[in-house]
């Protein structure tokens, strides 16, 4: 994926393996926020089993402190997170 942004007139012949990598990481994504919607039910107040339950117990004393940084603790932004911490640690093994 290196080589075609570099040299922008090979991006034709990459366009496949693009397309597939890019497939990949989005079913990833995907697959990541349905994982988190299932932690938030197995969620419990006050006990932290892992990093998710942190985050969810984070958002919800934000909510319940009023905190003005509260509207970007979504669901969406949160599973954002897990999956840049996810992707970035397996990147840090390559």
């Amino acid at each position: 994926m290196i080589i075609p942004d570099r040299v922008p007139i090979l991006k034709p012949f990459y366009y496949r393996t693009y397309g597939k990598a890019y497939k990949s990481l989005e079913n990833l994504s995907i697959h990541i926020r349905r994982k988190y919607m299932d932690m938030i039910k197995g969620y419990e107040k006050g006990v932290i089993r892992h990093f998710c339950d942190a985050l969810i117990e984070a958002k919800v004393e934000a909510i319940n402190e009023n905190k003005e940084w509260a509207p970007h603790l979504n669901d969406d932004n949160l599973s954002l997170v897990i999956s840049d911490l996810f992707l970035g640690q397996s990147f840090n093994y390559i």
